[in-house]
């Protein structure tokens, strides 16, 4: 990365990744949505109860308490250790683990549940349930008859499978007391009257971390495995998911697997959800930025393709992109990781791949997880120009092989450091020729 050219490119495909993120505001999006779907409470109106889950939490939060204020009877943040949770005076705020809950995930999940009965308690009460992604791992509550280890175990070797998160989610939301609509539930019919009338509504705000399917709101259920949007899966297709990535869990009880809100069910209609932001959003700041700093640039489809398909496609684009022209797009590469995996994440891999693949001169790839925390590889990303030194491809290759990308990346100057960004909208990849 020495060469002035790709020094340049380098520098621009680092600030055009970076500046993507920068550009996502979930604080304004929340505010703009609540704006459309609500009046500004008036004197006397029902309390509202806030529960926020997720990476984004903090800052959708943040504008939930401006716009209700006294109204709000109980708010609550579930989000990632390092996160930036200042300005939320009067809002409890809980850490949990990520991506595999722990024990303070089952605990909050119980907090958060009770939370959202407040709104079951008052005849018109309501819950705003603010969802971003992490929330799946942050609040954990196993259903009955199914332990939180073996949960555990069970996730982490969907995920290690190279299952997609849909699938993952699909599961999890079976095997769960808050997934599925459960948070809803709560809400409507209280923590003990699930088979009562329903008495409180529900208004979900959704920062999406799932690729695109259609319609912008049709994935709503997926991020986070929907804790306050009811489900239109059945166990059976969990079933099916399990037998397909994990089979050696076909055994779990008949009384572990649940639906809390089904699509349908009884007081179904009394949730109302809308996504606020989705990772399309991303690839657009993205190319606002490319174009802004002088560069053509195309937005290519958003991919869940294997992060060696992703690498190779990428290397051929590279050898055919012109000076001054950026490739930009959003991506959730799919990874399965052998049994012990070194430090490494999906955006670092891909970057080392690519690399490894020969990038031409003057040729730049950022990788960048809009989180801040890329897998398990304690980087934000990479970002690599021209082609990979002949005196470091045997270790790069030996650094591929034990799925250990990070350490490489960090001793030759392709790292990206982390810096959790209170956002969740997958990964973004800018490839770039300089000018």
């Amino acid at each position: 990365m020495s060469d002035p050219a790709g020094s340049a490119a380098a520098r621009d495909a680092l600030a055009i990744a970076s500046g993507a993120v920068e550009g996502i505001d979930l604080r304004r999006a929340t505010s703009d949505a609540l704006a459309a779907l609500d009046a500004p409470p008036a004197r006397g109106a029902p309390p509202t109860s806030v529960v926020a889950i997720g990476k984004g939490a903090p800052a959708m939060a943040r504008a939930a308490r401006e716009r209700y204020g006294a109204n709000v009877e109980r708010a609550m943040v579930i989000t990632t250790e390092g996160t930036d949770v200042s300005g939320l005076e009067g809002v409890e705020v809980h850490f949990a683990a990520h991506p595999v809950p722990d024990r303070r995930s089952v605990q909050v999940a119980q907090a958060a549940l009770t939370a959202a009965a407040l709104a079951a308690q008052r005849k018109h009460g309501r819950l705003l349930a603010l969802i971003s992604g992490g929330a799946s791992s942050l609040a954990c509550a196993p259903s009955v008859g199914l332990p939180l280890d073996a949960k555990r175990a069970l996730v982490a070797e969907l995920l290690a499978s190279g299952a997609p998160i849909d699938d993952v989610n699909l599961v999890r939301r079976h095997l769960s007391r808050i997934k599925g609509g459960g948070l809803a539930r709560a809400a409507i019919f209280g923590l003990e009257r699930a088979d009562g009338p329903p008495r409180g509504r529900v208004t979900t705000l959704i920062a999406s971390d799932v690729l695109s399917r259609g319609a912008r709101d049709e994935a709503g259920w997926i991020v986070g495995s929907g804790p306050a949007v009811p489900d239109p899966s059945s166990v059976a297709e969990a079933r099916a998911t399990v037998a397909r990535w994990a089979p050696r869990w076909n055994a779990i009880p008949d009384a572990a697997w649940s639906t809390p809100l089904a699509v349908g069910a009884p007081g179904a209609d009394r949730v109302q959800s809308r996504v606020i932001a989705a990772p399309e959003d991303l690839a657009w700041h993205a190319a606002d930025r490319a174009e802004r700093a002088g560069y053509a640039v195309r937005v290519l489809p958003s991919s869940g393709e294997p992060v060696d398909a992703l690498a190779t496609a990428y290397c051929a684009a590279a050898r055919d992109l012109a000076p001054g022209h950026a490739l930009v797009r959003v991506a959730e590469p799919r990874v399965v990781l052998p049994t012990k995996p070194g430090r490494g994440g999906r955006a670092t891999r891909l970057a080392l791949l690519a690399w490894k693949g020969g990038l031409p001169a003057g040729v730049a790839l950022a990788c960048l997880a809009s989180d801040g925390v890329d897998g398990a590889s304690g980087l934000a990303g990479a970002l690599v120009t021209g082609g990979l030194p002949e005196d470091t491809k045997a270790d790069a290759l030996e650094a591929l092989a034990a799925f250990d990308d990070a350490p490489f990346l960090e001793r030759h100057g392709a790292a990206i450091a982390a810096s959790p960004s209170g956002k969740n909208l997958l990964d973004v990849h800018v490839l770039l020729r300089a000018r």
